[in-house]
C-alpha cells in the first residue's frame, strides 16, 4: 500500500498484502481515502474489480482500530442488496476474510474484535430475527424491504440506532423505479433516527458497474440538504472482454422455428461441455424452465455431461426460497455445469466457478447485458466471457448494435421517478407510527431530503397527509385512515392500525397474485405459478417447475397442491407480465446501425457494409452477412431504412383486402406503445371504429378495415406534441395497465391491505376492493359507459388518480420521450416517409408475428387481423455480391404474371388516395376511371393538368424536372414499372394501359426512360429480362416466390416409409433397379462420393448390392484411368502415439470413393476445420518421411528406403491410410493389405499376393501423400462448398432436408447448403416444399426424384450392410439405432411388423 492509502491496522494491512500480493485495485486506491474521511462515496467500477471489498475494508479496519468499549451495541455497517441471493452471497463472502483476519490477529499478538455478520431478508425465520434482537450483529446485510421493516418496528429501530455506514450495492438496479424511491425515504428515516441518537447521519456508499449519469446517481445516493455531497470514484474504463454473437446453422427468421431452437440447444450443450460452469440468462421464467429441461435432455442424449439430473438447473423468482438457496449453494460449490436463470442472478453475485455466460434472446438493455456478462470470471483480473444467441433477425440486428454500444463504452441512462405520492404516503404512515406524535413540518423537511422529493410542493405533501388521515368512503366503509391530523396544534398522530398496516403492507414490489405450489403431504412450498395458469390447470395435469415435474392434485384458493410426477412428460407453465422494453439508448444504437449501413446498401456495396459490421468485436462474417441480407431486403422493399431521424409508414393489403399500416419506429417499446395508443385513439375517433393495434421495440401496426383510406402524409399530424398527453389520458382508461396500477397504488398507499389476520388475502378480493375504491374516487370511469355523456371521461384531481396516470405514462409508456419525438416531427427534424408495398417488408414481419404482450387492444390472438397477412419468412438465394440474387432464371407463367400484376395494380378509392398517388408517382397520364376524383382535387387546389398530364399541385414544374433530373425520372419509371410488371420500354412509356389496372404509360420519352432504367439497374432496383422486358426487382422477386409457392403446393407428400422405399430405387438397391458394368459402377461412386464406409464393406456389400454383376477389376480400371480415386476424408485423431507408430490393416477403417475432379473439393470440405495427426514414431513416420522427400512410390520400392520388415511397412502404410495421409493409384493395394491382415503377414504370403496381382493384370500403382495444409476458407469458399454439397446431396438422397444433412459428417454449416438449395429453386433446378412427413424444416427435391418418389414400386425384405448409407435407423427412422459395424446386416423395406436383423451363421448380425 502507498502513502496515499489509509493508515490500516497492522493486521488488516498484513492480511490484504498476503491475500492480494498485486496490491489494491484502482477503485480501492481511490475510494479508501474518501471513505475513511466519512464522506458519502459513489464507486463506479467494472464487475470483478473488488467493489465489495472497497466498501467494507475501511469499516472492518475501524473495528480493529477502535477499542472494545467504543464498539456500538448494534450494527455499525448496514449493507443493502436489491436481491436476496446477493445478500446471502455477501454474508458468505465476508465470513472467510473475517475468519482469516481473526486468525492472523492472534498470530500477530492482537485480540481480534468480534465481528458478526447476519442477514435479514424476507426468508429469515422468526427465531433468527429474535436472535438478532437479543444479540445484534456488527454488520447487517439486508434488502430495502427488510430495512424498511426494521425502521418501522421498535426492536428494529433499537438495532439501527448506532449505524455509521450504509452500503447500497447495485444502486443502478433500484434507482430507476419506486423501489429506489422507497429506499431513499428509508435512508432519510435512518438519518433522522441516527441524528436523534448520536447527532450525525450515517455515511452512504454506493456501488455499481453500470450507472449513468454518475452525478445523478450520486445526488440520488446522498439526497438533498446542507453539507451533503457525494465523492465520485469513476473507474469504469475499458477492459478486456470476450463477447461474441453465436448463430444457429440455419438462417434466422422473424420467428425461430422449433428445429432451429433445438439447433441452438445443441450449440449451448457443446459450450456447457467445454466449460466448467455456464450461466445461461433468458428473459422469461417460462423460457428458463423450458430451456433447462430440454438442455438436460440434449446433454443426456449426447452424453456430454455426467449426472445431468444434478448438473443442470433453473433459477428464477417463482421458485421457493429453499429451492433457490439449494441451487445457489450447488453453483457456488461448483456442482452445477449449467444454470438457466432470469434476472434473479444478474447482479454482483460471486457465484463460483462460472467461466461462461450465455444470453439467449436480446437482454433489451446495454447495462443488463454487461451485468450478466460480468458474472463470468467474476474476479479481479478476470475477463468477462459471453455468447449471445439471438432468436430472430430483429434480435440479431439488436445484438450487433448492442456490441457496438459496448465497444463505444455506452450505458443506459437512469431516470428516477418524480415524487411518487403512493410511496410517500406509505413511508409517512410508517414513520409516524413509530412515535406518539409527529410534526408535519419536520416530516416535510425529512421527505425533501430524499432526492426524488427534492422539489415536492408543500400543498402536494399536505394533500397526501390529509388523504391518509381522512381516507376515502367506499361501499365497504371508510378506507385508508391510518393517521390522525390535528391542524390546530400542527401535530399528526398514528391511529391504532397504522403500525400494523405499515409493517404488513410495506414495500413497493407489486403483488401479481401468483399461486403457491405446495407438495403433498408434507406442505412444502416449491414455488409459484401464474394465477391464469393455475386456474386453467386440472387435476392430473403435469407441469415443470424448478426443472422437476409435478402432478396437480387439486387447485385451491391461492395455492396448487401437487405430488411428484415421477418423470412424466410435463408442460411448461407460463407467467404473465409486461415484457421488458428495449432501452432508449439501445434503440438509438440500433438506429445508428441503420444509418451507418443504408448508404452502402443503397449502392449495393456489400463489402463496405460487412466491413463496418465485422469491425465490431464479436460480430462474425456470418452474422454480418445475415444482417446485410435482412436490411438489404428491407431496403429493397421500402426504399429507405427507418431510424431515429426517419419514420417509415408502410401500407399494404392483407388477404381479406383490408389495409394494414406498419409504422417503422425504432424508438423502443415504451415510446412505441404510447405512440400506438395515441394513433389508435385518434383513428377510433376519426372512423368511429375500434381498431386493432400492436407495438414492439421496432414498429407499430394498425389494422384498418377495407373501407378505411387516407393519405399516408396525413397520418402523423393526427398526433401532436402539445395534445398527445390528453389523447393518451383517454386512451389508457379502459386498459388493464391502468387498473393494475390503480390496485398497486392503493395497496402501496395502505388504503387496501394485502393481508388479513397476518395471512395473505386472495388476489381476487384485493381486485374487488380496488374496483370499489375506484367507484368511490373515480365514478365516471367505473360507471357503465353506455349511460355516460358523450365526450371524454373526466379525470378527477385526486392524488391516487393523478399518481396512477403518472405511473402509466412513466412505466409501460414513455410519454416524455414521445412528446419530444413528436415535437421533432412537427419541426420537420424527423422525416416521414410513406411507402405502399404489395407484400410486407422483412422489417414488418416482426410486429406482424408479435406475441400477445405487444397487443394494444383486447382482441385475442386468433382474431387478430394480422393473421390474414401472408408472410414469406425465408431469405432468398444470395448472389456473388452477397446480396439477394435477382437474376432471371425461371420461365414465368403468363397466368401467374397476370395474377401478381393484378394484385399490385393501384387501387384508388377516393380523392385522398389519388392525391397520395400523385405525390408518389410525380406525374401520370389521365385515367378515365379516376377523373371524378381528380376533378375534386383540382377544385380543392391539390392537383392540376400540365401538358395533358396530371401532377400534384405541390410540384407544378415536375415535367421540366423530369427532363433534367435523372433521379426524378428514375423515381417516375420505378413507380410505373412496379405497377406494370414485366414490360418493354415502348409499352412502359406508351399511351396505352400498362399492368392490370387503368394506369397508362409513364409520361416520358423512350430515351429518358432507357437512361432511367439503366440507372435503376446499376442501383439494383430494376432487372433486365432476357426477352427484352424490364421489371422492378421487388416485383420480380414476388413473381419468383409465387411461382415457387405454386409449384410447392402441387407436390404430394409421402411417409418416411415411402421415402425409404424410394431410396432403395434411387440408390439402385431395390431388385430390378441395379446398374451394370463399369459405367454403372462410376454412377454409383458419383452418387455415394463423400460418404465414408468401412473399407472392407465396399466390395463385399455396397457395390454388389447396387451393381448386378460387379467385378473388382472395374474399380481398379476406373482408378488407374484417373476417373476415380479413394481416401479417408476425415482424418483419425490419435491422442497418443504407440511405440510401433503403426496400426494393423482393418476392414473397419472408413474410406470413400469419388470422382477425381470432385475429390479435392470433398477433401478440402472435410478438412478445413479439422487438424490432421502426423505420426512421430514408427514405420508410419518413416514412410511419411520417404513420401515427403521422394514423392510417390510403388510399395515394392519402399523396402529400399525404409529399414523395416514388410509387415511393418504394411502396418505403417495402413496407419497412414487411417490417418488420411496417403492413398494409391488403384484400390488393389487396399485389397492386398486387407487380405494380408486376414491371411497373415509372412513373406511367403506377401510374395503370393504380389504374384496374384500380376496374374490378374492389375497392379497397385503408386502410393502418395495427400495435402495436409489448406488455404483459409472464407465466406465465398463456403458458398461454393454449399453449392457443391447441395448438388451432391440431391444426387444421393433425391430429397434434401436438415436431418439428412445432420446424418452425414459435414463440416460446412447447413446455412450454406440451404442457401444453395434456395438458389437452385430460384433457378428452377429444384422444387421446394414438404415432400416427406417426419422430416423437419425446408425440403428440396429434383423433379425426377419427385416423380420416382410417387411411382416407385413397393420393395420388401432387402438386405443391406449396416454400414450402408441407407441405414437410417435410430435417427431419421423411428426405432433403435443399428450400429454401422462391418459384417452386420439388416433388412429394409419390409413392413414394420416384419422388420428384423439377420442372424448370420457365424454369429455376426
Amino acid at each position: 500500500m502507498t502513502d496515499r492509502d489509509v493508515d490500516f491496522h497492522p493486521v488488516v494491512a498484513a492480511w490484504f498484502a498476503k491475500r492480494f500480493p498485486d496490491g489494491p485495485t484502482a477503485p480501492q486506491r481511490e475510494a479508501w481515502p474518501l471513505i475513511s474521511s466519512k464522506d458519502d462515496v459513489l464507486v463506479a467500477a467494472p464487475t470483478g474489480s473488488g467493489k465489495t471489498l472497497t466498501a467494507f475494508m475501511v469499516g472492518i479496519n475501524d473495528f480493529y482500530q477502535s477499542p472494545p468499549e467504543a464498539q456500538p451495541s448494534g450494527p455499525s455497517i448496514v449493507y443493502l442488496s436489491p436481491l436476496k441471493a446477493l445478500a446471502t452471497d455477501i454474508r458468505h463472502n465476508l465470513q472467510q476474510p473475517l475468519e482469516e483476519l481473526a486468525s492472523l490477529a492472534k498470530e500477530m499478538g492482537y485480540e481480534p474484535p468480534p465481528i458478526r455478520v447476519e442477514v435479514r431478508t424476507g426468508d429469515t425465520s422468526s427465531s433468527e430475527r429474535q436472535q438478532h434482537v437479543r444479540r445484534p450483529p456488527h454488520i447487517y446485510v439486508t434488502t430495502p424491504e427488510s430495512f424498511y421493516l426494521l425502521l418501522t418496528s421498535p426492536n428494529g429501530r433499537n438495532i439501527l440506532r448506532h449505524v455509521r455506514t450504509v452500503i447500497v450495492d447495485e444502486i443502478h438496479y433500484m434507482a430507476p423505479d419506486k423501489r429506489g424511491t422507497h429506499l431513499s425515504l428509508s435512508l432519510e428515516r435512518l438519518d433522522r433516527l441516527t441524528v436523534e441518537t448520536s447527532g450525525r447521519r450515517a455515511q452512504r456508499i454506493g456501488l455499481s458497474a453500470t450507472q449513468r449519469p454518475l452525478q445523478l446517481v450520486a445526488d440520488f445516493l446522498s439526497g438533498v440538504g446542507p453539507d451533503r455531497s457525494t465523492q465520485i470514484v469513476d473507474c469504469v474504463a475499458s477492459r478486456a472482454v470476450d463477447f461474441a454473437i453465436a448463430l444457429p446453422t440455419t438462417e434466422l427468421e422473424s420467428v425461430m422455428p422449433t428445429e432451429q431452437f433445438h439447433d441452438v440447444l445443441s450449440q449451448i450443450a457443446g459450450l456447457v461441455a467445454t466449460h466448467t460452469t455456464t450461466l445461461i440468462f433468458v428473459q422469461s421464467r417460462r423460457l428458463a424452465e423450458r430451456l433447462a429441461h430440454e438442455l438436460a435432455d440434449v446433454l443426456t442424449e449426447l452424453a456430454l455431461v455426467d449426472d445431468v439430473d444434478h448438473s443442470v438447473a433453473a433459477h428464477h423468482g417463482s421458485m421457493s426460497h429453499e429451492r433457490r438457496h439449494l441451487i445457489e449453494t450447488k453453483l457456488r460449490n461448483g456442482q452445477l455445469r449449467a444454470l438457466v436463470a432470469t434476472a434473479s442472478l444478474e447482479l454482483g453475485i460471486d457465484i463460483g466457478p462460472v467461466d461462461l455466460v450465455v444470453q439467449v434472446g436480446s437482454p433489451r438493455a446495454i447495462s443488463t447485458f454487461l451485468q450478466r456478462a460480468g458474472r463470468a470470471n467474476h474476479r479481479v483480473g478476470g475477463v468477462p466471457t459471453a455468447r449471445l444467441f439471438p432468436l430472430s433477425r430483429h434480435e440479431l440486428v439488436e445484438a450487433v448494435a448492442l456490441l457496438d454500444a459496448v465497444q463505444r463504452g455506452e450505458l443506459d441512462v437512469l431516470h428516477i421517478p418524480h415524487e411518487p405520492i403512493d410511496v410517500l404516503m406509505q413511508q409517512l404512515v410508517a414513520e409516524v407510527s413509530t412515535r406518539a406524535d409527529d410534526s408535519p413540518d419536520e416530516l416535510f423537511a425529512m421527505v425533501r431530503g430524499a432526492y426524488p422529493y427534492r422539489n415536492l410542493p408543500r400543498p402536494m405533501f399536505d394533500e397526501a397527509l390529509e388523504f391518509i388521515s381522512r381516507g376515502v368512503f367506499t361501499g365497504r366503509g371508510q378506507r385508508g385512515q391510518q393517521l390522525s391530523l390535528d391542524p390546530i396544534n400542527h401535530v399528526i398522530r398514528p391511529r391504532r392500525s397504522a403500525k400494523h398496516a405499515a409493517i404488513l403492507n410495506g414495500g413497493t414490489i407489486p403483488d401479481l397474485g401468483d399461486y403457491n405450489v405446495i407438495v403433498d403431504p408434507d406442505n412444502t412450498v416449491v414455488g409459484q405459478l401464474s394465477e391464469d395458469f393455475a386456474i386453467e390447470s386440472s387435476v392430473g395435469d403435469v407441469f415443470l417447475l424448478g426443472t422437476h415435474a409435478w402432478r396437480v392434485v387439486r387447485v385451491e384458493q391461492s395455492s396448487v397442491r401437487v405430488v411428484d410426477a415421477e418423470g412424466a412428460e410435463p408442460s411448461v407453465p407460463f407467467w404473465f407480465g409486461e415484457s421488458p422494453a428495449r432501452t432508449w439508448e439501445l434503440s438509438y444504437a440500433v438506429s445508428r446501425l441503420y444509418d451507418d449501413l443504408v448508404d452502402s446498401l443503397t449502392i449495393r456495396n456489400v463489402v463496405a457494409a460487412k466491413e463496418r459490421l465485422v469491425s465490431i468485436p464479436g460480430v462474425s462474417g456470418e452474422a454480418a452477412q445475415q444482417v446485410v441480407t435482412f436490411l438489404s431486403l428491407s431496403l429493397d422493399s421500402l426504399g429507405v431504412l427507418p431510424s431515429q431521424r426517419r419514420i417509415v409508414i408502410e401500407r399494404f393489403f392483407d388477404e381479406t383486402g383490408s389495409t394494414q399500416l406498419v409504422f417503422h419506429t425504432p424508438f423502443g417499446a415504451r415510446v412505441n406503445r404510447a405512440l400506438g395508443l395515441a394513433l389508435r385513439k385518434r383513428f377510433c375517433v376519426t372512423f368511429d371504429f375500434e381498431l386493432q393495434a400492436a407495438a414492439d421495440d421496432d414498429a407499430i401496426t394498425i389494422a384498418l378495415g377495407p373501407h378505411h383510406s387516407m393519405e399516408l402524409s396525413t397520418i402523423m399530424p393526427m398526433v401532436r406534441a402539445g395534445t398527445v398527453r390528453s389523447v393518451l389520458e383517454q386512451a389508457v382508461l379502459p386498459l388493464p395497465m391502468l387498473k393494475t396500477r390503480w390496485r398497486w397504488n392503493a395497496v402501496r398507499s395502505l388504503v387496501i391491505s394485502r393481508t388479513v389476520s397476518g395471512a395473505r388475502r386472495p388476489i381476487q378480493w384485493i381486485r374487488m376492493e380496488a374496483d370499489d375504491l375506484m367507484a368511490a374516487v373515480w365514478p365516471s370511469l367505473a360507471a357503465c359507459q353506455e349511460n355516460a355523456p358523450a365526450g371524454p371521461i373526466p379525470i378527477p384531481d385526486h392524488v391516487l388518480v393523478q399518481q396512477t396516470l403518472k405511473d402509466v405514462f412513466f412505466e409501460p409508456l414513455d410519454v416524455a420521450n414521445l412528446e419530444e419525438l413528436l415535437a421533432r416531427v412537427d419541426s420537420g427534424e424527423i422525416e416521414i416517409v410513406g411507402v405502399d408495398t404489395a407484400t410486407p417488408s422483412p422489417l414488418a414481419q416482426g410486429i406482424l408475428t408479435g406475441r400477445p404482450y405487444t397487443f394494444l387492444d383486447d382482441a385475442p390472438l386468433e382474431e387478430r387481423r394480422s393473421r390474414a397477412v401472408s408472410l414469406d419468412r425465408s431469405t432468398p438465394a444470395l448472389g456473388a455480391d452477397g446480396l439477394p440474387e435477382h437474376t432471371q432464371r425461371r420461365a414465368l407463367d403468363p397466368e401467374l404474371i397476370a395474377e401478381v400484376v393484378t394484385s399490385v395494380a393501384p387501387r384508388i378509392r377516393d380523392r385522398h388516395e389519388l392525391a397520395d398517388f400523385l405525390h408518389s408517382y410525380f406525374a401520370i397520364r389521365p385515367v378515365a376511371e379516376w377523373q371524378h376524383f381528380f376533378d375534386e382535387l383540382v377544385a380543392e387546389g391539390r392537383a392540376l393538368v400540365v401538358d395533358e398530364t396530371w401532377v400534384s399541385a405541390t410540384r407544378p414544374f415536375v415535367l421540366e424536372e423530369l427532363q433534367l433530373d435523372d433521379e426524378a425520372a428514375a423515381i417516375l419509371i420505378t413507380a410505373h414499372l412496379d405497377a406494370a410488371g414485366p414490360v418493354t420500354i415502348g409499352t412502359l412509356v406508351g399511351d396505352g394501359i400498362i399492368g392490370a389496372g387503368p394506369l397508362r404509360g409513364a409520361p416520358l420519352s423512350e430515351p429518358r426512360a432507357a437512361t432511367a432504367l439503366a440507372r435503376l439497374e446499376a442501383l439494383g432496383f430494376a432487372v433486365a429480362l432476357p426477352d427484352g422486358q424490364w421489371c422492378t426487382r421487388d416485383l420480380y422477386q414476388r413473381l419468383q416466390r409465387r411461382a415457387a409457392a405454386r409449384e410447392r403446393r402441387r407436390q404430394p407428400t409421402v411417409s418416411l416409409e415411402q421415402y425409404l422405399n424410394f431410396l432403395l430405387h434411387f440408390q439402385h438397391v431395390a431388385p430390378g433397379s441395379q446398374l451394370t458394368g463399369r459405367d454403372g459402377l462410376l454412377e454409383v461412386i458419383t452418387q455415394l462420393q463423400g460418404v465414408e464406409i468401412a473399407a472392407g464393406e465396399w466390395e463385399s456389400k455396397i457395390f454388389p448390392s447396387r451393381i448386378s454383376d460387379y467385378q473388382p477389376a472395374w474399380l481398379d480400371e476406373l482408378c488407374l484411368s484417373g476417373d476415380v480415386t479413394w481416401a479417408r476424408l476425415t482424418p483419425k485423431v490419435t491422442a497418443e502415439e504407440s511405440r510401433r507408430g503403426s496400426s494393423s490393416p482393418s476392414g473397419a477403417t472408413p474410406i470413400t470413393f469419388a470422382d477425381r475432379e470432385d475429390f479435392w473439393t470433398l477433401l478440402r470440405i472435410a478438412r478445413h476445420r479439422r487438424e490432421t495427426s502426423l505420426p512421430t514414431v514408427g514405420s508410419s513416420a518413416d514412410l511419411l518421411e520417404v513420401f515427403s522427400t521422394r514423392g510417390a512410390q510403388f510399395r515394392a520400392d519402399l523396402t529400399r528406403w525404409v529399414a523395416r520388415l514388410p509387415d511393418d511397412i504394411n502396418d505403417g502404410l495402413w496407419d497412414l491410410v487411417a490417418r488420411g495421409l496417403v492413398h494409391a493409384d488403384s484400390f488393389h493395394g487396399v485389397r492386398n493389405l486387407l487380405r494380408g491382415s486376414i491371411a497373415g503377414g509372412s513373406r511367403r504370403h506377401a510374395r503370393a499376393r504380389q504374384r496374384s496381382s500380376l496374374d490378374a493384370g492389375v497392379g497397385e500403382g503408386r502410393w502418395m501423400t495427400l495435402p495436409t495444409e489448406w488455404d483459409e476458407v472464407d465466406r465465398l469458399a463456403l458458398e461454393d462448398f454449399g453449392e457443391f454439397l447441395a448438388e451432391q446431396m440431391l444426387a444421393r438422397w433425391g430429397v434434401v432436408a436438415y436431418e439428412l444433412y445432420d446424418a452425414e459428417d459435414i463440416s460446412v454449416p447447413w446455412l450454406y447448403v440451404v442457401r444453395a438449395l434456395r438458389k437452385f429453386e430460384a433457378q428452377g433446378r429444384v422444387i421446394g416444399g414438404r415432400f416427406v412427413t417426419g422430416l423437419r424444416g425446408e425440403q428440396y427435391a429434383t423433379r425426377d426424384a419427385i416423380q420416382l418418389l410417387m411411382t416407385a414400386p413397393r420393395v420388401e425384405n432387402v438386405e443391406i450392410s449396416a454400414c450402408d448409407p441407407l441405414n437410417l435407423t435410430g435417427g431419421i427412422m423411428v426405432g433403435t439405432r443399428v450400429p454401422a459395424r462391418p459384417k452386420q446386416t439388416l433388412i429394409v423395406g419390409a413392413p414394420a411388423e416384419a422388420s428384423a436383423l439377420l442372424e448370420g451363421s457365424n454369429g455376426s448380425v
